[in-house]
């Protein structure tokens, strides 16, 4: 049986809001910086914009506008309003309670799922090159001490409050 990979898990949305949520209230990104990363975000404007986002609140306050110049000519942004995508995002985020660390555990999660697809991915070619030096023992070993860094990331990574981890609440 082959699997086919038609969408890695994502939520684009989400990552909208987390950003979007950090521009309103620059006070909610210490709540989810210790272990959201950029890698963590699917799309690769966000990755970039929360990296730049995290190197400029070490400066001070973070807006659309402080961020404005260094994203007014990106390639990446361009089909997608320019730098006022980044006034976009903000304004997404109207809701006025919001569950920053939910949300970005999500991100996290998703990311997480994605490391795990890719590993099988891996996993498979590997398993199928029969031209490989590599014997089955040693290529099972490496594909557990993979998962085991994945899964032991997420452990140490995650927030958990009183509702539980995202990942938890979503297997039921």
């Amino acid at each position: 049986m082959e699997t086919r990979i038609t969408a890695y898990p994502s939520n684009i949305q989400n990552e909208q809001l987390v950003l979007g949520h950090m521009f309103r209230d620059n006070h909610l990104f210490w709540k989810i910086n210790s272990f959201l990363k950029d890698s963590h975000f699917f799309e690769p404007v966000h990755q970039r914009i929360y990296a730049a986002f995290c190197e400029a609140i070490e400066k001070g306050a973070v807006t659309p506008v402080t961020l404005k110049a260094q994203f007014d000519e990106d390639i990446q942004l361009k089909p997608i309003g320019g730098a006022e995508y980044l006034a976009k995002v903000t304004c997404m985020a109207i809701m006025p309670v919001y569950d920053m660390e939910g949300s970005a555990n999500l991100i996290l999660d998703l990311a997480r799922r994605r490391d795990l697809i890719n590993l099988g991915i891996k996993t498979a070619a590997e398993a199928q090159d029969m031209q490989s030096q590599q014997d089955v023992s040693s290529l099972a070993s490496s594909v557990l001490s993979a998962a085991s860094a994945i899964i032991s990331d997420t452990k140490a990574t995650s927030f958990k409050d009183g509702y539980g981890v995202v990942s938890d609440i979503m297997a039921g």
